[in-house]
């Protein structure tokens, strides 16, 4: 009898073991997962913006440049390929209040597809003009080649490799405020933009079929 309870006694304790060590595996999985840490980490080798790659996560992205990002607009005008998505909470935003940007202000948004950054913008106040676009197409020429100019006085487009760069500027009037000068630069990762594009594309799809 004394044998048996101990041989209970041992088993129970080997399982209770056993079961808190699978525990401690699943809650470090998840948290593994949820802070986007080892083996989930999202980030390539290429290089968006400030200490950020491309497909890098919004928790990434906060480790990487000591941060706390804010909730940011998700799009700013109509987009076929993006707003195509039936399933709209795979688009997520984040954003900075302020950077520095060639010595201009500027406020900085990420977006992301099922947590993978693949577009970041930066929106400003331009108080002359000119000196700003000479500076912008300057800085951009250097990263991402040569400018084609669209039919604005200030916009047109970048496009190197896997990259997609729009810069314009335009004025804002409103009411409360007198008119404002803007600058708008957007940055897209290509392959993750296109993945969206094909994914929109088979859920409309699959609407009809």
């Amino acid at each position: 009898m004394k044998k048996r309870i101990l041989k209970f006694l041992k088993w129970t304790f080997v399982l209770v073991i056993i079961g808190a060590i699978g525990a401690g595996l699943f809650f470090l999985n998840k948290h593994l997962r949820d802070e986007k840490l080892f083996i989930y980490k999202n980030g390539t080798d290429k290089k968006a913006i400030l200490n950020s790659t491309w497909n890098m996560s919004w928790k990434e992205i906060e480790r990487a440049n000591q941060c706390k990002l804010k909730d940011g607009v998700t799009f700013t005008f109509f987009e076929p390929g993006l707003n195509a998505l039936l399933d709209e909470k795979r688009i997520t935003a984040k954003q900075i209040d302020e950077i520095n940007l060639w010595t201009y202000s500027a406020e900085l948004g990420y977006n992301f597809f099922d947590d993978r950054l693949f577009r970041y913008k930066l929106l400003g106040k331009v108080y002359e003009p000119n000196e700003f676009d000479s500076i912008a197409k300057k800085n951009l020429s250097l990263s991402y080649g040569t400018f084609i100019k669209d039919s604005t006085q200030y916009g047109g487009k970048f496009l190197k490799d896997s990259i997609s760069v729009e810069y314009s500027q335009f004025d804002i009037d409103s009411k409360e405020q007198e008119k404002e000068h803007r600058f708008f630069i957007e940055v897209t990762y290509l392959p993750t933009f296109n993945e969206i594009v094909r994914t929109a594309e088979k859920e409309q799809q699959s609407i009809f079929h």
